[in-house]
């Protein structure tokens, strides 16, 4: 019967001889020890030419080789498994084997896989067209930038401490790059020289940004306490012991603005235990004095009449009698409008003032605050409540029961007490 060759797929070193009937069975290679499927290879080699002939080609016994010539495989390797279809295997070719070992180096002389590099990812092609980001042109570029929120930090509480901590950075940052090339270097020191110029101001000329050397705003011009036009927004100074006229102006000094925002004759709503309420039977003077924080840096502490306590506040009629701040049974209050302790930049506290009624022939009233409460001990501020400036329509105080019209509001708006009893 005629024989085929099949080499063995996987090493392409060993190779079996099967009768052509066993086309399609499985054989295991002598070299590798993998199982192929037996195949006449096409092309084979010379040395298959070589090989013994199978007993169904020739009944001559086969010269045996001598034991150093070649060596002889054993019955495991040579002997196919009828019962599972293998068929008769075979010794790898020594040609090649030969041909093998010129075309890629020996698995002997490979090194061992602990010691094969390791697969890293590919590295990220750099572009060319696109030139290094310099360290020293980030740093003047932030030299540069921080100028602006070093200015700006000025206008905010604690803003003289603020801006120079920033300029000082900014300077610093640019300092550093004095020693680079090209446009870090002059773009770091034209932001240090702009830092430099920022601190020289803020220290020197705090009045640029609204500051004063001891941390208030202080009016251009005016050296004390002036009085704010409400229509026109003109300032003028005051002269000593001078009342205001409560209508058309406000008492300013320094960051903080003093305005009697509302005034009416009303009966007043107690609020009691377990959250009772009662209006008194009497009619009592209500008062609405804002004090504003116009500035743009400190905090400022507020007591006394500025927080809705009764102490430094005083209200007399023309004959001089002081009308007697309302006072009310134990567990009893009112409200106090929105007094605040301590001012930041902007914002204000409303306090609401309650005297007893003046006389229905009383004149113009008369207003006088403490300037302790707002910190200066030195100063009194006094406003005059004129009926002839529009405060009330019947051309006088009214009686218990009436209203005096609400006050103009002051300018940058403010808070106006809704008048009572209408």
């Amino acid at each position: 019967m005629p024989t085929i060759i099949a080499i063995c797929p996987y090493c392409r070193e060993g190779g079996v001889r099967a009768p052509e009937s066993a086309v399609g069975a499985s054989a295991t290679c002598p070299r590798c020890r993998s199982n192929f499927t037996v195949v006449p290879s096409e092309g084979a080699p010379g040395w298959s030419t070589t090989l013994p002939p199978s007993p169904a080609q020739s009944t001559a016994p086969a010269p045996e080789p001598s034991p150093a010539s070649v060596e002889t495989p054993s019955n495991a390797e040579t002997r196919g498994s009828a019962a599972w279809g293998h068929a008769d295997t075979t010794e790898p070719s020594p040609v090649l084997g030969e041909y093998r070992s010129r075309s890629r180096p020996s698995s002997s002389l490979l090194p061992p896989p602990d010691s094969l590099p390791s697969a890293s990812p590919p590295a990220e092609e750099e572009d060319p067209g696109r030139a290094p980001v310099e360290p020293a042109f980030v740093l003047a570029l932030t030299s540069a930038i921080l100028v602006g929120p070093a200015a700006l930090a000025t206008q905010l509480p604690y803003g003289r401490f603020v801006s120079l901590a920033v300029a000082a950075i900014g300077a610093f940052t640019g300092l550093l790059t004095l020693g680079a090339e090209g446009r870090a270097r002059w773009l770091g020191a034209a932001g240090s020289g702009l830092h430099f110029l920022l601190i020289l101001l803020v220290l020197l000329a705090p009045e640029w940004f609204r500051l004063d050397p001891q941390g208030a705003y202080r009016q251009p011009g005016f050296s004390g306490p002036v009085m704010l036009d409400h229509a026109t927004q003109r300032r003028t100074p005051l002269e000593p012991q001078q009342w205001l006229d409560a209508a058309q102006v406000s008492w300013e000094y320094q960051d903080l603005r003093v305005t009697v925002t509302n005034a009416a004759i009303a009966p007043v709503e107690l609020r009691g235990p377990q959250s009772t309420r009662r209006k008194t039977q009497e009619a009592y003077l209500h008062l609405t004095v804002q004090v504003t924080h116009v500035g743009m840096e400190r905090l400022i502490d507020l007591s006394q009449w500025a927080v809705g306590e009764a102490s430094g506040v005083t209200l007399r009629e023309p004959s001089g009698k002081a009308l007697a701040v309302a006072q009310w049974p134990p567990g009893w209050s009112v409200e106090r409008g929105r007094p605040s302790r301590r001012l930041m930049p902007g914002l204000a506290s409303h306090v609401h003032l309650l005297f007893a009624a003046p006389t229905a022939s009383a004149g113009p009233l008369q207003l006088e605050l403490a300037g302790a409460a707002l910190g200066w001990p030195e100063e009194t501020i006094r406003f005059r409540i004129s009926p002839q400036n529009s405060l009330s329509p019947l051309g006088g105080l009214p009686a218990s029961g009436g209203v005096i019209a609400p006050l103009p509001q002051p300018p940058g708006g403010g808070f106006a007490f809704p008048p009572a009893g209408r």
